[in-house]
């Protein structure tokens, strides 16, 4: 017989630490509310990090069910993540597994993209960098070029929307300052190259002019599409015949200085 309260598991530890994960994957809460599609200002996921007091209930303030599926939902988690440890989220440093790996069979941006490595039972994957620079030769054949490799643990790369297969994701490191209010100078862009053609609103790493750029690409509601920069005005197109998807933007990092 089941009694009241008694059988009911209290998730609500497990999930603050995996609110405060998303609040260090994405920078800061301020940027997680925005991708919840909340507030900036919203404060109630901040009270319930900081465990404020509820005077209530008289307890700490607490995660519900209703707030955990929302997560999950809105940032494309699988149902229950909110309600899971993921202690390998952030693994410590190791030695000797990330050795310097030949970058002849990666020159290429179609070329094979991501390995994973296997340490002490955490994946962790392997994934080419590129350089895309607006100031190395300026409008003539600017294309990405090789500068090496980044780790990152799988249980990031589950936070990403739309990922599908990340044997078909590449890094690359933006110098360019076209959308600079998303993608600051210097940031570090994780791409879908699987996708080479507009699928959804979005932000598409392409070439144009013979220049690799990124750009939001915006479906119009009359017909055609945007695309936009931080630089210019939107421009309106009827096709995107001119322009060359190398792939969707899924998430990054930006600078930052201490």
């Amino acid at each position: 017989m089941r009694i009241r309260g008694k059988d009911k598991t209290d998730y609500s530890e497990v999930r603050r630490r995996n609110l405060k994960l998303l609040v260090e994957l994405y920078g800061s809460m301020v940027k997680l509310n925005l991708a919840l599609g909340r507030r900036k200002n919203d404060t109630s996921l901040a009270q319930i990090k900081n465990e404020a007091f509820n005077k209530t209930k008289n307890t700490p303030r607490r995660m519900g069910n209703s707030i955990a599926r929302e997560i999950e939902d809105k940032l494309n988690l699988k149902r229950g993540w909110m309600d899971e440890e993921h202690p390998d989220a952030f693994p410590l440093p190791f030695q000797n597994s990330c050795e310097t790996q030949n970058t002849e069979n990666r020159k290429n941006l179609n070329s094979s993209t991501t390995s994973v490595l296997s340490n002490n039972n955490n994946l962790l994957s392997n994934i080419p960098l590129y350089e895309v620079s607006s100031e190395r030769n300026s409008g003539l054949n600017s294309i990405p070029i090789s500068v090496g490799e980044i780790v990152m643990p799988d249980a990031f790369l589950t936070l990403l929307p739309n990922l599908e297969n990340k044997s078909e994701i590449q890094a690359f490191y933006m110098k360019d300052n076209s959308l600079s209010k998303t993608i600051p100078y210097g940031s570090i862009v994780i791409v879908d190259v699987s996708v080479k053609e507009f699928i959804k609103d979005g932000i598409y790493l392409v070439r144009i002019n013979n220049n690799t750029i990124v750009r939001k690409i915006v479906l119009a509601a009359t017909g055609g599409y945007f695309v936009i920069n931080d630089l210019n005005p939107p421009e309106k197109v009827d096709t995107l015949s001119d322009i060359q998807i190398f792939g969707l933007c899924l998430g990054g990092w930006e600078p930052r200085i201490f």
